[in-house]
């Protein structure tokens, strides 16, 4: 693995079999191409939006949790932005049907902005979307509803939430997407983002990677190339070949 150590490193995926684990029956190789990014053994999605975050309460123990967040499209397409969520993760003390959120401000409409509750990964999550109404100022280089251009970003979304009589306390000190040290606005890759449920930016929590799929390194041979599984949907199992250059297409070391 010391093509894929610390930092990130761009690889190169070329599929060479793509096996039916239920049928034993060998697919089309082509079915899968692409390239992924891997920071610390953990596989990055590269996609086209990008979260920012900047801590609303640096409290430990609080009564609301608030956070601030942008979020941007780094793609050459637009993006609707009722196609787009984001997931600040937390532990929580307060039972989850007795959270209550609250949208404080948002350039795109604090009335566009949707939120929920749910759990995964043994995590509470807040969910926040947009509904058609949302709207990118014209001086972020938005204007028309519910779309994202590309290139652009959201501008900010103040967002708070507390048990609903304030009678319980939040712990932040233990809570995945909680960061003290961001008082200024900073990619997050705690706060994950999803593109039609599909997960385009950041690390879920409890995740062994970053795609949600099963990664099975095999032994490694003398030179830079690398054999490795990666459970792809249900029952199938693409055998990938690796090419790894230490030093080329690296990132964020």
């Amino acid at each position: 693995w010391e093509a894929v150590g610390e930092g990130t490193t761009s690889l190169d995926l070329t599929i060479d079999t793509l096996v039916d684990t239920d049928t034993n029956t060998v697919g089309n190789p082509n079915a899968i191409d692409g390239s992924v990014d891997v920071e610390g053994g953990i596989i990055i999605p590269e996609g086209d939006l990008r979260v920012q975050y900047r801590v609303g309460d640096t409290s430990s123990t609080t009564q609301s949790i608030r956070f601030n967040i942008i979020i941007f499209n780094d793609g050459d397409l637009d993006i609707a932005l009722t196609d787009i969520t984001i997931r600040y993760w937390f532990n929580s003390e307060v039972p989850i049907n007795e959270i209550v959120y609250h949208c404080d401000w948002a350039a795109v409409g604090g009335s566009s902005i949707t939120a929920t509750f749910g759990n995964a990964n043994n995590q509470y999550y807040l969910e926040i979307g947009f509904t058609s109404s949302a709207t990118v100022p014209t001086w972020l280089g938005g204007g028309i509803s519910n779309v994202l251009p590309a290139g652009a970003n959201t501008g900010e979304i103040q967002n708070r939430f507390h048990h609903s009589r304030y009678s319980i306390m939040f712990d932040q000190s233990n809570d995945y997407s909680f960061d003290s040290s961001m008082s200024s606005f900073q990619d997050s890759e705690t706060i994950t983002a999803y593109s039609q449920g599909t997960l385009s930016w950041g690390i879920e929590p409890s995740s062994s990677i970053g795609l949600g799929s099963s990664l099975i390194p095999a032994p490694v041979s003398n030179n830079s190339s690398l054999a490795i599984g990666i459970t792809v949907g249900i029952g199938l199992i693409a055998v990938v070949g690796i090419i790894a250059v230490v030093g080329i297409n690296k990132k964020r070391t």
